[in-house]
């Protein structure tokens, strides 16, 4: 391909966005809670290898603003080296992530001929993280221990296979729990369809093409914010 082919740039950018919507499509039709099923309050983005947020679904503008971080920091804290094919990680910790407890991440690193090509990030608000009120809004919390449970970023996913133990205590420590054990089932499912089209995106147009293309993006949302 030319060095900058504007053209397949935006089709890029455009599937990229299409990626998006289909994961928040995917957790709204496939939740339990009727927070993500009715009142949408989720959130979907993905990242390139490094972090740098490549794309986002048509969702809420405060949880959109601290995923463009979330990534960043699980590198910072892990390193590349600690993803693998075939894993989804969790996390709700505000200092790994942002926003309250209630909003869990589920993220998934996308390989392309073995190669770390980008995050699939899924948010979800569930409607229960544990703490000492129903629905962890604790108003007479006096830290935040008391409301709810914190997750630091743990493999949930290890080669495409739930780790038991993990899941058994976070679910252990909710409320609701099977309703939150379908939430986060569809969190998992939009990641890894996520990975699916992504795949399928790079394969073909071709893994330089499309890092040429996000570099392009990137030069192009600065000039536009210029």
């Amino acid at each position: 391909m030319p060095a900058h082919d504007v053209f397949l740039t935006e089709v890029l950018r455009n599937g990229l966005a299409s990626i998006a919507e289909e994961m928040t499509l995917t957790v709204q039709r496939s939740a339990r809670s009727p927070a993500l099923r009715e009142a949408a309050d989720l959130s979907s983005a993905i990242t390139d290898a490094d972090g740098n947020l490549i794309a986002q679904g048509k969702d809420l503008p405060i949880h959109l603003g601290v995923m463009a971080f979330t990534v960043k920091a699980l590198i910072a804290r892990l390193g590349h080296d600690s993803f693998r094919l075939g894993d989804v990680w969790i996390v709700n910790q505000p200092q790994e992530s942002g926003n309250h407890l209630p909003d869990v991440k589920v993220v998934r690193p996308v390989f392309c001929d073995a190669e770390l090509v980008a995050f699939a990030i899924s948010l979800a608000h569930w409607a229960d993280i544990g703490g000492g009120a129903a629905g962890s809004y604790h108003i007479q919390a006096s830290d935040l221990w008391q409301e709810g449970m914190q997750i630091p970023p743990v493999r949930l996913m290890h080669r495409d296979a739930i780790v038991a133990d993990v899941l058994a205590l976070i679910m252990a420590n909710v409320r609701g729990m099977e309703e939150r054990r379908g939430d986060l089932f569809a969190q998992i499912a939009a990641v890894r369809t996520s990975d699916q089209r992504i795949v399928e995106l790079v394969e073909r147009f071709g893994l330089a093409a499309f890092r040429t293309a996000l570099d392009d993006l990137f030069s192009l949302s600065a000039r536009q914010l210029r």
